[in-house]
């Protein structure tokens, strides 16, 4: 592997990684009330959707993590 391919798998693993991590700290952010409109709306609009793309994240596992934060929202008392 030369140098520039190194630097391009790196890059793109540091990519899925950040989106990993925007994506864990939006489910965190659901039990901050500061904190929590705006992680509902990044699960509703065009950030999750963005996200678990960069983060290789199937259709299946976007559901899954989508009905765990919708769990989330209900047991706060909050509509999705």
């Amino acid at each position: 592997m030369g140098n520039s391919e190194f630097i391009i798998l790196r890059m793109s693993l540091l990519k899925r990684a950040i989106a990993e991590a925007i994506i864990l700290q939006a489910i965190e952010d659901l039990w901050d009330d500061e904190e929590k409109g705006e992680s509902i709306d990044f699960f509703r609009g065009e950030g999750f959707g963005l996200c678990s793309e960069i983060a290789c994240i199937d259709s299946s596992g976007r559901i899954k993590l989508l009905n765990i934060v919708k769990t989330i929202i209900n047991m706060r008392g909050t509509a999705l």
